[in-house]
């Protein structure tokens, strides 16, 4: 019982002000009709309770058809708030030349995310599998800075300091891709987006997206002393988990 009540409320809280209104306008219409003559004690039509009648009808049957539009509206922008695919592709497909994101199921490792906020302390072993995950585009432009044109791509100690800044560099990418999607999660959180449609849209995009960037996310979180970075995103994951 107490599930279907925490259910119920689920589906009712976004819209529960617009029902009051309407739920309160038919108890208004009820009681009017009830006790507020049409006709007079001689038989004639009383017109000041008719109009007024005809009046909270209008009314209800408005306010309705609003609910209605607001629906669809909220549906749209399921769509319509959503970032320009082209802006998030281009910005895909840069993290994924350097950190291999989008292209692996896996969560950010620790010594990627150490490198991505500026630490250090990562051993020359984690420095050679960042390498690997680099693209040749990625390595080929390190390379030229030291004036290698050979076709040799293996790892050098010598590359360690671009490897870091290039993970810095990535990071602010990775931010502007995330403050986007945050963005869009809390128009779903404060209702201006329908979170079921969006869900038929992003779901299984934005939870495989959010577990990989978690390893990050919390690291950010901790680093600001800040739990509520990144909380629309993890709200929205979490609510679509009983969809």
């Amino acid at each position: 019982m107490t599930n279907f009540i925490k259910i119920a409320w689920k589906e009712i809280k976004p819209h529960f002000i617009d029902m009051l209104v309407l739920i309160s306008l038919a108890v208004f219409i009820f009681f009017y009709i009830i006790y507020i003559p049409f006709k007079k004690s001689d038989g004639t039509w009383e017109w000041l309770a008719l109009q007024n009648f005809i009046l909270l009808l209008t009314i209800f049957f408005g306010w309705i058809q609003f609910l209605f539009y607001k629906v669809n509206k909220k549906k749209e922008a399921a769509l319509t708030y959503f970032p320009k695919p082209l802006e998030l592709e281009q910005l895909e497909n840069e993290i994924d030349k350097v950190i291999n994101f989008w292209s692996s199921n896996e969560p950010l490792e620790p010594y990627v995310v150490s490198l991505m906020v500026g630490e250090e302390n990562v051993e020359e072993c984690h420095y050679e599998l960042i390498w690997n995950k680099f693209s040749i585009e990625v390595k080929w432009k390190i390379k030229q800075l030291f004036k290698d044109n050979s076709d040799n791509f293996n790892y050098k100690s010598k590359y360690k300091p671009w490897i870091r800044q290039e993970l810095l560099n990535i990071r602010r990418k990775l931010n502007a891709y995330l403050n986007q999607i945050e963005a869009y999660c809390l128009s779903i959180n404060t209702g201006n987006i329908d979170s079921k449609s969006a869900a038929l849209l992003f779901n299984h995009k934005f939870k495989k997206h959010f577990n990989k960037s978690f390893p990050y996310i919390d690291k950010v979180r901790r680093l600001n002393n800040d739990k509520n970075l990144y909380i629309e995103f993890e709200k929205v994951v979490k609510s679509w988990d009983n969809l």
